[in-house]
């Protein structure tokens, strides 16, 4: 038997199992469950934690500033009846269990600067001003999963599939700022939010390339975008500007014209690589349009993970260029063997690109 002491240290709730798992889903849905005590009522009646306690995401949480006398095996036949509990929610839950998510603020050194819990969604709302070498923390308990997720106010929600238990965002600084809104990441309030996607977004027909928050390397998140070559290594020129839905392609360099520049090289290659299967039945391109600077491709390739090859042709356009490909189950497309204009200018590049379909 539990027994909680309420907040107004009036009254006393007994517990047993039974209940327990009530307070838990109670709190589950966001109401909470705080108690100034909590202890195993047939030994210490009067003795407990005289800080709080807490229960969430199917933990017992504590913070403690004094306990008083508390024997550690009452610690663990608590830990026992939730675990419990949780383990009996996944079972029955299958795939629509509830994941446990996590976002926490972390600075240069590690330190964490603020954390949010929560199941399924979490809304957090970061009250200081970024410095270099901060980032962001996703977490979460389930893998192989899609989730929704928005890195700063200034920026879209990303609908990503998410392969491992942690993501890490780094804050950018200086030139690898110039990629992005200027409003985003400054002042001193900032809001990030994470939840698990809904069934019907997962079943919806989409844009699959669209990932507003990539980044370099293997972050495992999708989809991600990575190249052979990007321009002199600067961000206004990366891989990733080619997916975070910004199409503005009649000029070039920072926010809103960041695009992916090929440095003049014939064998520029750029994948997109979406982490799971999909089936696409469309692909626009987004040449940038910057004439007279730029240049454009009158061909292009597109080859798939299936192993199939589809060569496209282009014309001298400002207006996305869009191809008719149906593919089922593919996991990655490839765009090679660019082939230039006749045409003084040396910089062709792409601003955008946008492949239609399902999760496969």
């Amino acid at each position: 038997m539990l027994v909680t002491r309420t907040a107004d240290r009036l009254s006393w709730v007994k517990w047993g199992i039974g209940a327990a798992g009530s307070a838990f889903e109670w709190h589950s849905k966001g109401r909470g469950f705080e108690s100034h005590m909590l202890h195993e009522k047939e030994s210490f009646e009067n003795t407990g934690f005289s800080d709080r306690c807490r229960i969430f995401e199917g933990f017992f949480v504590y913070e403690i500033k004094k306990m008083h006398t508390f024997d550690k095996k009452y610690m663990d036949i608590f830990r026992l009846l939730v675990h419990d509990k949780r383990n009996h929610d996944d079972n029955e839950g299958g795939a629509d269990r509830m994941a446990g998510l996590g976002i926490r603020i972390l600075g240069g050194q590690g330190e964490e600067r603020c954390r949010a819990n929560g199941d399924d969604q979490i809304v957090m709302v970061y009250k200081g001003a970024y410095e270099p070498g901060d980032r962001i923390i996703f977490e979460t308990d389930e893998t192989d999963a899609y989730y929704v997720i928005r890195v700063d106010g200034a920026m879209d929600e990303a609908y990503v599939y998410l392969t491992k238990n942690q993501v890490e965002y780094v804050i950018p600084f200086d030139e690898k700022k110039i990629s992005y809104d200027p409003a985003s990441f400054t002042g001193e309030r900032h809001y990030i939010t994470m939840r698990k996607a809904r069934e019907y977004e997962n079943k919806s027909y989409r844009n699959l390339a669209k990932n507003a928050i990539d980044q370099h390397g293997d972050t495992g998140c999708y989809p991600h975008a990575y190249a052979n070559v990007e321009t002199r290594g600067e961000s206004v020129f990366a891989a990733r500007n080619a997916i975070d839905g910004v199409v503005a392609n009649e000029s070039h360099g920072s926010w809103p014209f960041q695009s992916w520049g090929i440095n003049m090289q014939d064998d520029a290659e750029f994948t997109l690589d979406f982490g799971r299967k999909v089936d696409v039945d469309r692909i626009c391109l987004y040449t940038r349009a910057d004439f007279p600077h730029d240049n454009w491709w009158v061909e292009a390739a597109f080859t798939f993970s299936d192993g199939s090859v589809e060569v496209v042709k282009m014309v001298k356009s400002v207006k996305p260029h869009e191809f008719d490909i149906k593919k089922n189950g593919i996991t990655w497309v490839r765009l090679s063997h660019l082939v230039k204009a006749d045409d003084p200018s040396p910089f062709p590049a792409l601003t955008q690109i946008e492949v239609y379909g399902q999760n496969g």
